[in-house]
């Protein structure tokens, strides 16, 4: 079982090597694919404006895309009330995800 310690906010950078069970992603292919969705450095929304990670739900449904696999629309959903809910209590969480 491939696991990885976490570091700063990089849970999806975790999550999803967790679930591909090797080293995929890194923080600078997560930043490459939020500049795509949109080409802001400092201000960008699908990231934290410090570099920590915290990237959001859009980088997770791409980084998933780019190997055929797809987030259910319920999911989705599910994931930004767990966003929001969570984070606004600064706690943090594991999520589990199921992909096709």
């Amino acid at each position: 079982m491939y696991h990885e310690r976490q570091s700063r906010q990089m849970c999806l950078v975790h999550a999803l090597n967790a679930l591909f069970q090797r080293p995929q992603f890194s923080s600078q292919s997560l930043d490459e694919i939020c500049y795509a969705l949109n080409d802001k450095r400092w201000f960008n929304p699908h990231r934290s404006m410090l570099g920590l990670g915290n990237y959001d739900a859009n980088v997770l449904m791409s980084a998933l895309g780019m190997y055929d696999y797809q987030v259910f629309s319920s999911i989705f959903a599910m994931l930004f009330f767990v966003h929001i809910f969570m984070f606004s209590r600064l706690w943090l969480c594991g999520l589990m995800v199921g992909c096709r």
